[in-house]
């Protein structure tokens, strides 16, 4: 089962959504704007398919900008805390099939993930 983490209204997201749909492949989509995620389920996500939180965050988001993320040293622990509490910290679509993910929206790279 394919899992797609998304905000519905995001582009890029909507375009993952449609690339996985019509792969005929089963799935199951949660905005995670409508139907936040904890900061453990984030860590438990991240952790499943070997990305850490840094690379992980939305650099170009608001919050981001607005907290002044660049400028600080946090932990893991203390990025997933935030993007728990502000979901667009963290990068998207996300698309995930057992161990293997993808963050971000590239239609090739996201194509041959689905195909493998």
């Amino acid at each position: 089962m394919i899992e797609v983490y998304v905000r519905s209204t995001c582009s890029s997201c909507k375009k993952a959504e449609a690339d996985v749909r019509n792969s005929a492949q089963e799935f199951a989509v949660r905005d995670f704007f409508k139907e936040p995620l904890s900061a453990s389920e984030i860590g438990d996500l991240l952790k499943r398919i070997g990305i850490s939180p840094a690379d992980a965050v939305a650099t170009r988001s608001v919050p981001y900008k607005t907290l002044d993320l660049a400028s600080k040293a946090l932990s893991d622990e203390a990025m997933l805390e935030l993007m728990a509490e502000h979901p667009a910290l963290l990068r998207r679509p996300i698309v995930v099939r057992g161990n293997a993910g993808l963050i971000g929206y590239n239609q090739k790279t996201l194509a041959e993930f689905l195909s493998a």
